[in-house]
């Protein structure tokens, strides 16, 4: 029988299954928090919209996190418009109701400053949802984040709208906030508990997986312009985090910046079974080499093992990484390490004796 079929090749086995499978068209994000979800596509909208010849230069926007129930809900009387995310739709002067993706928007029309943008906000009953104020101004243009609504003041940070380089310093900022916020005691980390005891000792049996997680969630967020990859396969193995710029340049041109291989460090497993130390040792020497080898078939430019410490005790960095350092010289491979504390008091007498990490 004849067939419009393209040829797969060693694929071919598998043409039911890529056949089926879904197409998600901002896959990167699709599966992020929605809060997070939301900061990144507006700011990619508004980059698209800024970029368009006939982008407005004056007034202000506001877009709106409605659930999807209050988004069907808040439909009657408003103008939906489609296709707001390719930059080919007018955003000042407008209230914008949106979902996560911020595909469509619900408009609501304002005449006026910020001060009645922020009396509409109130009048339609949503001065208490997460909203980005959109402000266009030469040379660069501010997105203000209001985690708790437009009400008050309070908790509003900025996004950046500049497509800002991926440094190892930069991606290093983020983990450390990160870990700060998540990872440094075991009050943190939510939804993900990275212990399951940690009394104990003893790492969640989903350690690895919550911690990429919270890092591809903060990565999204700092570098909204890129895509942040996980679980990539290739020929030489399964990727843990890429920060790929496939968005800002020439159609086709795609920018591996930064490949993160990451390790969780323990001196004994969920069951309290030990981990010996020559274990943690080829665990840190197969991170190298990992990172070497999915960097150089993505051609990344930039290669880091990142560890995250959950045992027993704090040997230091020259300690952990001193039988790989020559070999990560040589493969180009930066060393990183975060140490996770097993308790608010541990942490305090770290600091008391400065040897907190």
């Amino acid at each position: 029988m004849a067939t419009d079929d393209l040829p797969l090749g060693a694929w071919e086995a598998d043409r039911t299954v890529l056949r089926n499978a879904s197409v998600e068209d901002f896959g990167d994000v699709a599966d992020l928090p929605d809060d997070v979800k939301f900061t990144v596509r507006v700011a990619r909208l508004v980059r698209r919209r800024e970029q368009n010849i006939n982008a407005e230069r004056e007034g202000l926007a506001a877009f709106v996190l409605v659930a999807a129930s209050t988004y069907e809900a808040m439909r009657t009387g408003r103008k939906e418009e489609r296709l707001i995310h390719t930059g080919a739709r007018r955003l000042t002067g407008r209230i914008h109701l949106v979902q996560a993706a911020a595909t469509s928007s619900l408009v609501d029309e304002f005449n006026g400053d910020d001060s009645a943008m922020f009396a509409r906000l109130a009048a339609l009953g949503v001065a208490n949802s997460p909203t980005l104020v959109y402000v266009p101004q030469i040379p660069t243009s501010s997105l203000s984040y209001y985690s708790r609504g437009t009400a008050s003041d309070e908790r509003v940070s900025d996004v950046t709208l500049s497509t800002e380089t991926v440094t190892i310093e930069a991606i290093q900022q983020v983990i450390d906030a990160v870990h700060r916020q998540e990872f440094l005691t075991p009050d943190g980390s939510h939804p993900f508990k990275v212990w399951a005891e940690p009394s104990e000792g003893r790492p969640s049996s989903i350690a690895e997986a919550g911690v990429q997680q919270f890092l591809r969630t903060a990565l999204a967020g700092r570098f909204w312009h890129c895509s942040i990859r996980s679980e990539q396969s290739s020929k030489v193995g399964r990727t843990d985090l890429e920060v790929v710029d496939d968005r800002t340049g020439p159609v086709g041109q795609v920018i591996h910046h930064a490949l993160l291989e990451l390790k969780v460090l323990r001196s004994r497993g969920e069951s309290g079974v030990p981990v010996t130390e020559q274990a943690t040792r080829d665990h840190i020497q197969e991170g190298v080499e990992q990172a070497h080898a999915y960097g150089e078939d993505k051609h990344t430019l930039a290669k880091m093992l990142c560890c995250f410490d959950m045992r027993d005790i704090d040997g230091g960095d020259a300690t952990t990484f001193e039988h790989v350092r020559e070999l990560a010289t040589r493969l180009s491979v930066r060393l990183r390490r975060w140490f996770l504390y097993r308790s608010s008091a541990a942490f305090r007498s770290a600091l008391a004796e400065g040897t907190a990490n």
